[in-house]
């Protein structure tokens, strides 16, 4: 039924119990979403999207990550 969905075809079932479904099918159609170049981003993938601005903040404040910040109990 979700893949019939992520097809462009409607799915006739309005309820999914996410229970049902193994781990491994959600990181697949998890993927294949965001990896689904999309008309409104302009054709790129939201994975392209949300990298493109998570680098855009990170650069923006600056992070470090090879700097940890460590509390010292005295």
């Amino acid at each position: 039924m979700l893949m019939a969905w992520l097809d462009g075809i409607s799915p006739r079932k309005k309820k999914t119990d996410f229970r049902e479904i193994d781990d491994t099918k959600i990181t697949r159609i998890e993927y294949a979403l965001n990896t689904r170049p999309r008309k409104r981003l302009g054709w790129k993938t939201p994975l392209e999207v949300f990298s493109k601005e998570l680098n855009l903040i990170n650069s923006r404040i600056n992070i470090n990550i090879s700097m940890p910040s460590v509390a010292v109990a005295g």
